[in-house]
């Protein structure tokens, strides 16, 4: 009976231990690795960040491309008044 029992406690602590790893294992892994909702987060954050960039790039070059046909256009009409006269 005793050597009965004492197999029953060892294999016991045999699985319970070994379940106690994974957990744990289970635990410290999900610390060191980030979580999918943290991934998501981080993507959201830099796809955010990319648009805005690309928003300010837009508005830049509108830009230019305005001052230079505002330019274009001041050029063309002073050529016409020198060609006039």
């Amino acid at each position: 009976m005793q050597g009965t029992t004492l197999a029953f406690l060892i294999v016991a602590v045999v699985f319970l231990g070994g379940g106690l790893l994974r957990l744990l294992e289970k635990i410290l892994v999900s610390r060191r690795h980030p979580s999918n909702s943290d991934l998501q987060k981080q993507f959201e954050q830099l796809e955010s960040q990319t648009i805005k960039s690309l928003e300010q790039r837009i508005q830049v070059l509108e830009k230019i491309v305005t001052d230079e046909k505002y330019d274009l256009n001041r050029s063309f009409k002073e050529l016409n008044k020198t060609s006039t006269d």
